[in-house]
């Protein structure tokens, strides 16, 4: 029987656990602009989105219930995924990833999202840290983090792979993250 992560509601989101009908993200999951700040290729089929799903249950199974669809509150539509993962439950942190298909960027849904993710994790996961990397050059995603509360605290030089250089060679990460007393 698979755990479920509890359900999140915003004023348009709906924060919920994954679901194999989410199959239909696969546009999203194969567009080279929603993945070009990603450390994982396109899909080039959907099989590659649906082993993605079946990892994420088997996740479930094993109670990591950090892992969501972003679905569209009015439609029921899924628009991204959302989750926190590289978690120490010894030290009460976790990594803070997500990505919007395309046609739902910069309308706040990611900072909505975001917003709801960070109140569960510090009020009823007791998270004390959270944090996020992203590509130096992803702008959009720093005033994401940004906005929901988070500070830079540096620059990873040449530190992972990611789709914006072809993945030969390696990119510039920013880390920025927040600490559980600074959010209201």
């Amino acid at each position: 029987m698979i755990k479920e992560p509890k359900t999140l509601e915003t004023e348009r989101l709906v924060i919920r656990r994954v679901y194999s009908t989410d199959i239909e993200l696969f546009r999203a999951t194969s567009d080279n602009e929603v993945t070009k700040y990603e450390p994982w290729k396109p899909h080039e089929d959907v099989t590659q989105l649906m082993e993605y799903i079946n990892q994420v249950f088997d996740r479930y199974e094993n109670g990591d219930i950090t892992e969501w669809t972003i679905e569209l509150e009015e439609t029921g539509d899924p628009i991204g995924m959302i989750n926190i993962h590289n978690v120490s439950k010894v030290h009460n942190h976790g990594e803070l990833g997500f990505w919007l298909a395309k046609e739902y960027w910069n309308k706040g849904f990611a900072t909505e999202a975001c917003k709801a993710v960070l109140t569960y994790a510090f009020t009823e996961l007791d998270f004390q840290r959270i944090h996020s990397i992203t590509a130096s050059e992803n702008i959009a995603c720093k005033r994401v983090l940004e906005k929901i509360g988070m500070a830079h605290e540096g620059t990873f030089r040449k530190y992972m792979y990611l789709n914006c250089t072809d993945r030969k060679q390696l990119s510039d990460v920013e880390m920025y993250s927040v600490l559980k007393n600074e959010i209201n």
